[in-house]
């Protein structure tokens, strides 16, 4: 509420009820708290006749006046008398949407001087400053008491009759039009960003609860355009402009919130699982209610229904959220933060309707922000259910590649460790006999079969490089470390390698220190066979967590910096770093190539040795 500048009480007595109303400044914004009384259903014969009957009017204590459910005409009326400088304009505003009739009469003294007849039909663009409610301009001259009448109807389909009203001087009028559009913009701006927030969701994740959030967000839209008299300031009081539409959109609300509601608490809870049916059936009665009153004649009787059914049912849906919150429920807790606002509000209406607490104007200003804030943070729920199981997906995915990849790594291992034993056992076997028969035919034969005994040593050794490379048997003995710097003398013969090794040694999992090799082993050779290079460096660093392994060449490099070599053996590498958990980098230029991995590792892991 703006300032109440320069006012002047009435008296409580019936004398003092003539008393004027004192306008001292220029400036002016105040909701007549204290200064309106009501009377209804006055009988005259003709209109000026109305300033006869004030005696028949009372005292109003409350700042807003509710007549309640009632199609009688209503009325109000207040003195006022201007004190200050100059002849002023003022505008007296109703807010108020579905009315049948919403009546001005100013009088000068006992002379009617000016009406203004209005109801929901008139359009905004024919009103008074093209407003979507109910505003009446007016003018005042210096030093003359006036009285204002308003005689107010309820549109039967609304039911409920109520007067808040705000007297403003012209120019502060014009400004509280342009703010209260601006916040109204902002408010719209952010359910509109809901919106899409809801339909990106389902882009990416089709669920129907993310639809149900999207219509929910419409329906309260729906609703505010329509209460505020935006459509009915632009249609009349037809179809989407009328009171029938928008207790429809009350009734739908019900419906959805319902289906919210099962989302974010029911669902959670497995004790109101069993009730997942009636809230489905509660929630097609509301919705069917809401279209029925669109083609039934139940429009007189539905405005109650509506307000007592939607507010049992948020107290319901609080008291079952509360009990679900001391459960726990994380889902239920971002439900209670959504709905608190709206239950403090609504439970504030209920005490002021009883006037236990007095109804106060800026209530009504705070609606749309409250619906507006529970749409938001309910938004902020589904985000962040859906970042959980999109996380949750992710992990099982993860878990999923991991199985496959070990059991394909298990599998290439077994079939290696098969063949290497294969080896081992005949061709081995029957190199060694072949060696043997030679060494007994070179003495025979004066050494003259020196050559052949070579080629049986190279066949030998040879298988022995192979079948090492298959399943290395000092790995199993002495571990990782032992092994790789084993190969790398294997394949230092006819190369420039340098194996460079620093850190404890951490004893980790057969496996683990298996699939390490077996990158280790890759890459070289991929250096080996592919880079032309002539000085190649392997690096095995044990740090606290993780173990770093590098190997660097100063070869050819990949085609191009960007471009990914593809092919079998970076396939089995990039599996083998996913299974372990690691990450890999690769750096490439004409100078040379260089791939380092790191594998993260526990620091108190101890080894499971394939024999236990």
């Amino acid at each position: 509420m703006g300032f109440l500048i320069g006012m002047i009480l009435l008296s409580w007595t019936v004398i003092a009820q003539e008393e004027a109303y004192l306008l001292k400044e220029s400036n002016i914004e105040t909701d007549l708290s204290g200064y309106l009384f009501s009377a209804k259903n006055l009988k005259f014969k003709q209109e000026k006749e109305i300033i006869l009957r004030k005696n028949e009017f009372k005292k109003v204590d409350e700042n807003i006046v509710n007549f309640g459910n009632n199609n009688d005409e209503n009325w109000l009326y207040f003195n006022l008398k201007n004190q200050s400088f100059q002849n002023q304009k003022f505008v007296l505003l109703l807010e108020q949407t579905f009315l049948e009739k919403a009546d001005f009469y100013l009088f000068a003294k006992d002379s009617l001087i000016g009406k203004i007849l209005l109801n929901d039909t008139i359009l905004a663009k024919n009103k008074p400053f093209s407003h979507p409610e109910f505003s009446y301009p007016f003018a005042l001259k210096l030093n003359t008491d006036y009285s204002i009448f308003l005689r107010i109807k309820a549109d039967p389909s609304n039911g409920t009759s109520k007067a808040l009203l705000t007297l403003f001087d012209e120019s502060s009028y014009l400004e509280s039009i342009k703010f209260s559009q601006l916040k109204f913009g902002i408010l719209i701006g952010f359910l509109l960003l809901a919106v899409v927030t809801g339909l990106l969701l389902f882009f990416y994740s089709p669920k129907h609860i993310y639809l149900i959030y999207v219509v929910d967000i419409l329906i309260v839209m729906c609703s505010y355009l329509s209460n505020y008299g935006y459509f009915n300031g632009a249609f009349g009081n037809h179809f989407i402009g009328s009171a029938v539409f928008y207790q429809s959109m009350l009734m739908f609300g019900g419906g959805f919130q319902i289906l919210l509601f099962r989302y974010f608490v029911v669902s959670s809870i497995k004790k109101l699982q069993r009730y997942d049916k009636f809230l489905l059936i509660v929630s097609a009665i509301f919705i069917l209610i809401g279209l029925a009153n669109f083609i039934l004649p139940i429009t007189n009787s539905l405005p109650p229904i509506s307000r007592i059914s939607l507010s049992a049912l948020l107290i319901l849906i609080l008291l079952v959220t509360l009990w679900s919150f001391f459960r726990k429920e994380n889902v239920s807790k971002i439900y209670i933060v959504a709905l608190t606002p709206a239950f403090l509000l609504l439970l504030y209406l209920l005490l002021s309707s009883l006037k236990v607490l007095p109804l106060n104007h800026f209530i009504f200003a705070i609606l749309f922000p409250i619906s507006a804030y529970e749409i938001i943070i309910l938004g902020f729920g589904l985000v962040y259910n859906f970042a959980k199981e999109k996380e949750e997906v992710e992990l099982k995915l993860s878990e999923e590649r991991r199985t496959v990849a070990q059991k394909l790594i298990t599998t290439q291992e077994q079939e290696r460790q098969r063949i290497a034993q294969d080896l081992h056992d005949d061709l081995g076997s029957t190199l060694s006999m072949l060696k043997n028969k030679l060494s007994e035919s070179n003495e025979t034969f004066d050494n003259q079969l020196i050559a052949e005994m070579n080629y049986a040593d190279k066949a030998v050794l040879d298988l022995r490089i192979i079948s090492h490379n298959l399943m290395p048997v000092l790995f199993l003995q002495k571990g990782l470390m032992l092994a790789v710097q084993e190969f790398v003398n294997l394949n230092n013969i006819k190369n420039n390698i340098h194996f460079i090794t620093s850190g404890n040694e951490r004893k980790l999992d057969w496996e683990m220190e298996l699939s390490i090799f077996r990158i280790m082993k890759e890459l070289l050779n991929n250096a080996l066979k592919h880079a032309k290079a002539s000085n190649i460096e392997v690096q095995l660093i044990y740090f606290e967590d993780f173990l770093y392994l590098s190997v660097e060449d100063n070869g050819v490099g990949f085609l191009n910096n960007n471009q990914e070599i593809k092919g079998i053996g970076l396939k089995n590498i990039s599996l083998r770093v996913n299974y372990l958990h690691g990450k890999i980098e690769k750096e490439s230029s004409d100078k040379g190539t260089l791939i380092a991995i790191e594998i993260p590792y526990d620091a108190n892991h101890q080894d499971k040795n394939p024999s236990d």
